[in-house]
């Protein structure tokens, strides 16, 4: 039950003014500094317990399943192209039933229709390697390195089970102009966030690639920038970028299929879905601290069935969950 001290309609307000324009008013570091420090109290026993499970983290990975991945992330980000993370192969066949029922398809989504959520709500019950291979020890071991805390999956923006479909057929005309996620950003919803990004087909430059540049290259650049200071825009073209780092730096995931990139997405400069004249498929994980640096979870009331589709803006998602299901994966 919430807390009316902390979830009521003057603070829901509140959080829905502070948030408007992704933080212009009182600019992205005040806003995420400002919202951490609220999600502390409202959500401390959430956060005291899932601190209390990092100190059984062996116990509870090898509980959840068998680890044999030595991969770790090193300056914010990790790539495995191993392809023999469990669930993998399972997913993926999944993935490729799913685009090719849902695929190729124009919904909406105006400015952003150039990179939209293919994923229903009924996929993650009938295919369970979805979120098989997202909550393996394998994959959750990485994540959890990196993190330093137990995390949960996102339950809205950015959702925590994505499939993504990047067209440029779907994107309005801008003349050749880059918008929204096709310029550098760093995600301020949570920090640290690791996003586990998979390959469903191959990507190729052609396909408009994820693009990132490594955290200690974003970490120069958002001193230069004075990025998240208040009065500095959210999104950063080429020309600002380049000219404070090399362009070298950027890391292109252009890859083979069953390619799984680990990302630090709130440290680390990133963007995509530029000119993708071959369709990209991509499955997108999100995990986030139950102290996050945003006040969704009290502006988003709780669906009670999974939301994978646009209502994911307006509510916050759940996940389907099993008798059997190890306490981690819970």
């Amino acid at each position: 039950m919430a807390n009316p001290i902390f979830d009521n309609p003057l603070t829901r307000w509140l959080g829905r003014a502070i948030e408007y324009d992704h933080y212009r008013r009182l600019g992205i570091r005040n806003t995420m500094q400002l919202s951490r420090a609220f999600n502390q109290m409202k959500n401390r026993r959430q956060a005291q317990y899932r601190r209390a499970l990092y100190g059984q983290l062996d116990e509870l990975l090898d509980e959840n399943g068998p680890r044999q991945t030595t991969t770790r992330m090193q300056d914010g980000w990790a790539i495995d192209t191993s392809r023999t993370l469990p669930h993998l192969e399972q997913m993926l066949e999944d993935s490729e039933k799913i685009i090719q029922e849902r695929g190729g398809v124009h919904r909406g989504g105006g400015d952003r229709a150039f990179f939209q959520q293919i994923l229903s709500n009924e996929h993650l019950e009938k295919y369970p390697s979805i979120l098989d291979f997202a909550t393996s020890s394998d994959v959750l071991d990485v994540v959890i390195d990196y993190l330093k805390f137990i995390p949960a999956m996102s339950v809205h923006k950015p959702l925590g089970v994505r499939l993504n479909e990047s067209d440029k057929r779907f994107g309005p005309d801008t003349g050749g102009e880059l918008a929204e996620s096709q310029l550098f950003h760093c995600d301020y919803q949570c920090t640290p966030m690791v996003y586990v990004i998979v390959t469903l087909r191959e990507v190729t430059l052609q396909s408009g690639p994820f693009c990132f540049l490594p955290l200690s290259t974003s970490k120069q650049a958002i001193e230069a920038l004075q990025y998240g200071r208040r009065g500095q825009p959210y999104r950063v073209t080429d020309e600002r970028m380049y000219e404070v780092v090399d362009r070298d730096q950027r890391i292109d995931f252009t890859y083979p299929a069953g390619s799984v990139l680990f990302l630090d997405s709130s440290h680390c400069f990133h963007y995509g879905s530029r000119d993708s004249i071959i369709p990209r498929y991509l499955m997108m994980y999100a995990y986030v601290s139950v102290c996050r640096t945003d006040f969704g979870d009290l502006i988003r009331p709780e669906y009670p069935e999974p939301v994978c589709d646009d209502r994911a803006r307006l509510w916050r998602s759940t996940y389907p969950t099993n008798p059997g299901d190890s306490r981690l994966r819970r």
